[in-house]
């Protein structure tokens, strides 16, 4: 397993590995907050004054402002296997729990130690969730692979903001075939991007 670090380079936190990556034209990585190492760095997200970390042993939020500082973390149970992370219009960090076949959804102002008992949001139903994303308008996407349901889910912002779903709540399915859908980002546009591979 590799160890992994998380910096923040103009604005934006990127996963890095063991090595600390290349420095940008337009910075100095040494005047940059670095967050500690981990296990494995595998997702981050960002919103004002806090970052989420997925890390193969827990989900980790961290301040943003001065030296970064870990005010809550969310522990990996023997049965969980957390995958992606993307805030809600109600800013709670959703992230795909692989291994219980649902996305579930923590609290924006979490804080202490949290399991997944702790979740305030939860969709059920899926084969294999790999990503999710949110966009402006507060809606709610998630990747889906496996037996045959490689697909990519859309749920409105109104009933995302119930916090208990099923994929009976999706209002849209867009299918993938052959092509396994791995990752997802909305544009600031509104347009949904795909990574997908065979």
């Amino acid at each position: 397993m590799t160890a992994g670090v998380a910096v923040a380079l103009a604005g934006a936190v990127v996963g890095g590995g063991a090595s600390r990556p290349a420095q940008a034209a337009d910075a100095t990585f040494g005047a940059l907050p670095v967050v500690p190492f981990f296990s494995e760095v595998r997702s981050v997200a960002a919103t004002d004054g806090a970052v989420w970390i997925n890390d193969s042993l827990a989900l980790r939020e961290f301040t943003t402002s001065g030296d970064p500082r870990q005010v809550a973390a969310v522990t990996v149970g023997a049965d969980d296997n957390f995958s992606g992370l993307a805030f809600d219009a109600a800013g709670r960090i959703w992230t795909a729990d692989q291994s219980q076949h649902t996305v579930i959804a923590f609290p924006a102002s979490s804080s202490g130690s949290l399991t997944a008992a702790s979740a305030t949001g939860r969709i059920s139903g899926f084969v294999d969730p790999v990503a999710v994303a949110s966009d402006e308008a507060g809606d709610l996407w998630v990747a889906d692979e496996g037996a045959g349901m490689d697909a990519v889910f859309e749920f409105p912002a109104a009933k995302v903001a119930g916090g208990i779903l099923s994929l009976a709540d999706a209002s849209m399915r867009i299918a993938f075939g052959t092509e396994l859908p791995t990752a997802l980002a909305v544009g600031g546009d509104g347009t949904l991007w795909v990574a997908a591979g065979s």
